[in-house]
């Protein structure tokens, strides 16, 4: 359990889907009356998908949102396909239904 005394701090974390705590990744929710972990079904997860042939011109971050929107919620592109370190792949970070 987390309490947070700060409306902004709540905001923060929460709109980023997932909370990055000690070097281990937290998914948060909001609290909610007779919340049981054992009952929960859990089918949202963090997944990086790698996306071959695309051509670079397209590995702008407005473009991977949009492909990434479509398969679930985009959070980020790899520091690498910012980098364009690898050129036969872009990656993404996306929230999404499993």
């Amino acid at each position: 359990m987390i309490i947070l005394y700060i409306l902004q701090e709540k905001d923060k974390i929460f709109d980023n889907v997932s909370f990055l705590y000690n070097s281990v990744r937290l998914f948060l929710q909001l609290w909610i009356d007779c919340f049981s972990p054992e009952k929960k079904d859990f089918t949202m997860a963090l997944v990086w998908i790698s996306i071959y042939s695309l051509p670079q011109e397209f590995w702008l971050e407005e473009i991977l949102m949009v492909i990434g929107n479509r398969v679930g919620r985009y959070v980020k592109s790899s520091e690498s396909t910012k980098q364009r370190k690898y050129t036969s792949y872009s990656r993404i970070y996306v929230y999404m239904d499993i």
